[in-house]
């Protein structure tokens, strides 16, 4: 090999094989940007979808509360609620947060948009009522028009965590807009509460109803003290839960299969939906009887597996605090 060749190899070849490291290092490079910016994404999602609520566990037909019903929804920020500031008379909207809760209150109808709900409620010595919930599945939002019949929104009654708290009266409620009309009579439905005083049946979530004091396909409490009941408004499947206790309860109504689980506990019986047509009713409270709700929805023309039941039930504990309740799931 004469010098030329040498040349040649030293300064082709070599070039060549230089270039190609560069290329491979470049495109080294450029895999690891994509990895990263992939497992950051990955990551970024994560976050996002780390949330799970009822809607993760079940799709219902519609979903009122103080916090997200999905990952899905808490990821678009969706409202949950909208409050009212008893002395200054403005109202505003309360977002989801993407871990579910509460974000900072907005749509305003005065200038208090980017407060906390604490802020809001506390400006001018005031308190906070709920005049509409949100249906985070559909349209069939909850409200109230009438002031006095506002349940109040009240802070630390679970654990940290705000409730809706309506006052011992048939007519305070949160009522649809429009009727429902059940398909089958056949209806799943869940409700974190509690009843404070009284033994009056104060609903946690009725699907359908003639007026704000009467529910048909419903969750709520019985007119005995310590119970609860699925019922007709006629016929009812009672089943134990102590009062002044935080519950998770869920369950169909589902004429002989009817079951209902308490915090875990299943009671089995016969009720049979009906399907008179009726507006929504959620958080209504009952004469001499107060009640707080966190959450409820129902699921028409469908059941609750018994897998539902029991990851419905952990997942609201997990959320809230397992220790609050009157029985673990």
């Amino acid at each position: 090999m004469d010098q030329h060749d040498r040349c040649r190899l030293d300064h082709g070849v070599g070039s060549s094989v230089t270039s190609r490291r560069l290329l491979r290092l470049a495109l080294g490079v450029g895999i690891a940007l994509i990895w990263v910016a992939g497992a950051l994404a990955w990551t970024a999602q994560g976050v996002v979808v780390s949330y799970t609520g009822p809607g993760d566990i079940v799709a219902f037909s519609s979903w009122y509360g103080l916090r997200a019903y999905s990952g899905t929804y808490a990821a678009g920020v969706g409202k949950l609620i909208n409050i009212r500031n008893t002395a200054t008379n403005e109202t505003c909207d309360v977002p989801s947060l993407t871990t579910g809760g509460f974000g900072l209150v907005s749509g305003c109808s005065g200038s208090s948009s980017g407060d906390t709900v604490a802020v809001f409620c506390a400006l001018s010595s005031g308190t906070c009522t709920v005049t509409e919930a949100y249906d985070q599945v559909g349209t069939n939002h909850v409200s109230q028009s009438t002031a006095a019949n506002q349940p109040a929104l009240t802070a630390s009654c679970l654990g940290s965590f705000y409730c809706i708290a309506p006052a011992a009266s048939t007519n305070a409620a949160l009522l649809g807009a429009g009727n429902v009309t059940p398909a089958t009579g056949v209806v799943a439905l869940a409700g974190v509460a509690q009843r404070t005083s009284g033994t009056n049946p104060a609903v946690i979530i009725s699907e359908n109803g003639v007026s704000a004091g009467s529910g048909f396909n419903q969750l709520s409490q019985n007119s005995s003290a310590n119970n609860w009941r699925l019922s007709n408004n006629t016929t009812s499947l009672v089943f134990s839960a102590t009062d002044s206790k935080w519950h998770a309860a869920n369950g169909n109504i589902n004429g002989a299969s009817t079951v209902a689980n308490l915090d875990g506990t299943e009671t089995t019986g016969s009720v049979t939906g009906v399907t008179v047509a009726g507006a929504t009713r959620f958080a209504r409270g009952a004469t001499s009887t107060t009640n707080q709700v966190e959450e409820a929805g129902y699921l028409d023309n469908s059941t609750f597996s018994s897998g539902n039941r029991t990851s419905l039930c952990q997942n609201e504990q997990a959320y809230y605090g397992a220790s609050n309740f009157g029985a673990t799931c």
